[in-house]
């Protein structure tokens, strides 16, 4: 695969299209690690970087030119894999770190700002089929957490507004 023919503005200037097509197709975008990254983002169960350097090139970790590069030239590229394996802890913390940039400090269930017992909870339980995806995750404290447990979506946010009036 050759390197995507895009320069650093014109990439900044469409990164919310890009970030669109990526996640369209099962990939998510994480919060950048540094202020060097311009995306970062996991697909087929790895995490791929798309750099700046100092001089204004672009680097591309990982496969992260190809998903570029189908994006450019609209080709077909999927971001989702079935042999989905268990995120380390790592990427846990990418996770949290990328939620707390989205949806802020604050418990999903009580709205008390998190602590050191923060938790991922799936919206739809993945037991119930739901998807281990950044769109499907919201942070709790552990006990808050365990209040949810396998609740519906909708129960799950009338306990929510139970427990903030």
């Amino acid at each position: 695969m050759q390197r995507p023919n895009i320069a650093l503005r014109d990439l900044r200037n469409r990164l919310p299209a890009l970030q669109a097509f990526i996640t369209e197709r099962g990939g998510e975008v994480l919060a950048p690690a540094s202020e060097w990254e311009v995306l970062r983002f996991r697909a087929q169960g790895s995490v791929h970087v798309v750099s700046r350097q100092a001089s204004g090139h672009i680097t591309y970790g990982g496969d992260s030119a190809l998903a570029v590069q189908c994006w450019l030239a609209k080709l077909p590229w999927r971001g989702s894999d079935s042999h989905r394996g268990q995120p380390g802890k790592r990427l846990r913390s990418q996770t949290v770190r990328t939620l707390l940039a989205r949806d802020g400090d604050a418990c999903f269930l009580c709205g008390r700002p998190l602590e050191d017992d923060i938790t991922e909870e799936h919206l739809v339980p993945l037991t119930h089929g739901g998807p281990d995806h950044l769109a499907n995750k919201v942070l709790a404290h552990a006990d808050c957490n365990k209040q949810m447990e396998h609740l519906s979506v909708m129960e799950k946010i009338r306990l929510r507004e139970a427990q903030r009036s």
